[in-house]
């Protein structure tokens, strides 16, 4: 019998004792037909853990009975005895017994979980090894004793630690070895366990589950990175290239030398975690020039980190807000591809893709400046033409639709708005929200509605755009960003509307219809602040403002189609 993992406790339900023994083999694999993997007890689970060439392995099984009466020996099918098969190829095992109520109930005549991989010729179950007196028989490399409760127990060997014999310096030594050896495995050990602990709470092995069904359908699946990778990739966490209050970003290179941007949330809520994986799933299957390409993520630290493509030439509210030097074609453009990018996400996946925080922060520029969509953790994938009702409204102040904050109903519209917001910045140069102006001018959308309907357009749009050969072009594309922003959804257009009017304009501009004007000086930039996501509580189908929040909500993550590049 090889491998005997332990979870026991006396009458009162507290722990006497436990282990977790493991083995790595260097040349050979655990035989698949000679050994099975064996749980015992009658309030017992365990589970068999190792790996498959790259991938994690684990797998277990439930052993229960409330009296030995209705133990049969020699059969070993969850009633006082579970067994499995251990898949072909597993080179590492570890083995973990729990106890589902710490044995209060059956404490009488049994006390312990056992579990175990054994050589099936060599086992026999027998309603004896529930007893008070345990596993009787012999221990494998690395434990020794005769297994049972109230007799020599179960206990680590030394293996390292030389018996006297060449006197008592030689001993000191080698028993100081002995220790800083023990030592170090120890601590080597713990760390991997909270890595695999980290791993699972992070979703692991729901991500594994997701990307293996797009195995075949999709041309480049997300890699996931252990923690060292990612180390090595980033310098130690060295560079810093942006924080606010979702977390960190770091600069980092792949051994290929290729720029990535890491990114690393705040201490999550372990609750939300579904839409970390949302993020990752939804964002692996899109290969599209204008969104950000998901490279890959680690799960073994205790926050997740996702790997992207680096785009290195800051976001689009940098460029209106403080560096203020993007002529109108530029403009035009980036809001072309921009709506784009958000009609294929609406239209033409297999499920429709909400984003749920468009904002000028989310759309970063590379540095021909081609915008590229990011930010994908908000993300909500839907039934085409369905309503979904949110207990949770998340979401940026300024660019979030009212109707979806009023009845807490998620539709394609909700970008459209937020889309529309952001055209009212590039026509403006203005932010969303502005906490120091009157209440009245607070909001960009409800201001540039008024000035529209007042006939006081050019007064609020941005002077360095506008020019006697362009302003019947300024002119019509504010009429659709007010479309975009009325209040009523319904009196929205799509997004492939949206996207097909501004290619129409830009093809007018590119065909040399209207006037360029190029290189337009910035008049400076004022000190701004981002955004952050904000979410909303929504009661009896109202939805309240609450506290802004970091982290993830919960969510189903359906399954998707992979997408590929229209180009």
């Amino acid at each position: 019998m090889q491998f005997t993992a332990k979870d026991c406790y006396d009458a009162k339900g507290y722990s006497v004792g436990s282990n977790l023994p493991y083995i790595t083999l260097s040349k050979f694999t655990f035989s698949r037909t000679g050994n099975k993997f064996v749980v015992i007890g009658c309030d017992s689970y365990a589970y068999v853990r190792g790996f498959l060439g790259e991938d994690r392995y684990k797998s277990g099984c439930t052993s229960k009975c409330d009296s030995l009466d209705y133990v049969t020996n020699g059969s070993c099918v969850g009633t006082g005895c579970c067994q499995i098969e251990i898949p072909k190829g597993l080179k590492q095992l570890e083995v973990d017994a729990f106890s589902f109520n710490n044995h209060e109930n059956v404490s009488s005549f049994n006390p312990c979980t056992y579990a175990f991989v054994v050589d099936q010729s060599q086992f026999h179950f027998t309603s004896n090894y529930l007893a008070l007196g345990g596993i009787p028989d012999e221990f494998p490399m690395g434990f020794h004793g005769d297994g049972r409760k109230y007799g020599g127990g179960c206990t680590p060997n030394q293996h390292t630690v030389i018996k006297v014999t060449l006197g008592v310096g030689i001993s000191f030594v080698v028993a100081v070895m002995s220790i800083s050896w023990l030592h170090f495995l120890w601590k080597r050990r713990k760390h991997m366990k909270l890595k695999e602990k980290f791993f699972e709470q992070n979703g692991g092995s729901i991500l594994q589950q997701e990307l293996s069904k797009l195995q075949g359908r999709s041309s480049e699946k997300a890699k996931i990175f252990t923690e060292e990778e990612i180390k090595t990739v980033t310098n130690n966490y060295a560079n810093v290239i942006g924080h606010g209050g979702s977390g960190l970003v770091y600069k980092g290179f792949l051994p290929n030398k290729t720029p990535v941007a890491v990114k690393k949330s705040k201490i999550v809520d372990q609750t939300k975690i579904d839409e970390f994986i949302n993020e990752l799933v939804v964002v692996s299957q899109i290969n599209r020039r204008n969104v950000v390409r998901l490279l890959g993520c680690c799960l073994e630290t205790q926050v997740p980190l996702l790997v992207y493509e680096f785009v290195g030439n800051g976001n689009l509210f940098e460029q209106i807000h403080k560096n203020g030097n993007l002529s109108w074609e530029r403009r035009l453009r980036i809001a072309a591809e921009t709506a784009g990018v958000l009609s294929y996400l609406h239209s033409e996946t297999n499920v429709p893709i909400i984003h749920r925080d468009v904002k000028s922060a989310n759309i970063l520029l590379d540095e021909n400046y081609t915008p590229k969509v990011s930010d994908f953790g908000a993300s909500k994938l839907v039934p085409i033409d369905a309503i979904q009702n949110y207990t949770v409204v998340q979401g940026t102040l300024g660019y979030v639709d009212p109707e979806y904050l009023q009845t807490c109903k998620l539709t394609d519209k909700s970008d459209v708005y937020s889309f529309g917001v952001v055209l009212a910045e590039l026509l403006t140069g203005k932010m969303a929200l502005l906490s120091d102006k009157p209440e009245e001018e607070r909001s960009l959308a409800m201001n540039f509605l008024s000035s529209l309907k007042q006939n006081r357009l050019l007064e609020i749009l941005d002077n360095r755009i506008v020019n006697d050969g362009n302003k019947q072009q300024l002119k019509e594309v504010a009429k659709l960003a007010a479309r975009c922003i009325s209040v009523r959804g319904e009196e929205r257009p799509t997004m492939k509307e949206v996207a097909f009017e501004l290619q129409g304009r830009l093809s007018l501009m590119s065909n040399g219809q209207y006037y360029l004007r190029d290189n337009v000086e910035s008049n400076g930039a004022q000190e701004t602040e981002y955004f952050t996501a904000t979410f909303y509580e929504c009661r009896d189908g109202i939805g309240s403002h609450t506290t802004p929040t970091d982290g993830y909500d919960s969510m189903q993550q359906p399954e998707l189609m992979a997408f590929d590049d229209e180009r």
